[in-house]
């Protein structure tokens, strides 16, 4: 009866162990991956990545103690040659335009989203690359015109710009990420000749 016991014992107490550890595994590796994966499948981003290409995300959060350089409607970072190489964000989320300074080389993650007010917005041959979200939920922009100095037009640029149906893409465009357009109300549009890629449901919608 000893014996029994004992190796009942042994056997649920290793079951009790290995339950518990594969249970986590799952619960803090497997599973959120599956919740990421189903995301990005609902919402057709299935090629977004959590780290961003332009590295901007989460650069400046919770930097409280930053200096930002002013300039139109918009705060930016930059050196003594040139104060405003980043530009990192609205002045707020009420502005209606805002003019990009002239030596502006990134418009950074999230740098005008939720401007609900903003109608329209004109890139300067300066910037080279549009991060992730940068004008992502803009409902009211109803016209963009992109410098011809833009390279990338990242992942989600304009995503959800619902009242945007005027685009002039700059000469030099070679990436436009996933869902950088989605749901736009983008009639035509014309690429230009070095593009080299487009990525999953760029202009949908």
């Amino acid at each position: 009866y000893r014996r029994i016991m004992g190796k009942y014992m042994f056997y649920s107490g290793s079951a009790a162990v290995i339950g518990c550890i594969g249970g986590y595994i799952i619960g803090i590796i497997l599973f959120p991956l599956v919740i990421w994966k189903c995301y990005g499948l609902m919402y057709d981003i299935s090629g977004f990545k959590f780290q961003t290409s332009c590295n901007t995300k989460q650069m400046f959060d919770y930097c409280t103690n930053l200096i930002y350089n002013k300039s139109g409607n918009a705060y930016y970072l930059g050196n003594s040659s040139n104060p405003y190489v980043v530009l990192v964000k609205a002045i707020n989320r009420s502005i209606t335009s805002c003019k990009i300074n002239s030596n502006t080389k990134v418009i950074s993650y999230r740098a005008f989203a939720d401007c609900f007010e903003l109608k329209s917005i004109e890139i300067p041959d300066s910037v080279v690359t549009i991060c992730e979200y940068a004008f992502d939920l803009c409902y009211e922009i109803e016209s963009v015109k992109i410098g011809n100095g833009v390279e990338t037009i990242a992942v989600a640029a304009f995503m959800q710009c619902c009242s945007l149906d005027i685009l002039n893409l700059g000469s030099n465009v070679k990436n436009i990420g996933n869902s950088a357009f989605y749901a736009c109300s983008i009639d035509n549009v014309t690429l230009p000749n070095g593009l080299k890629s487009i990525g999953s449901s760029a202009f949908y919608g």
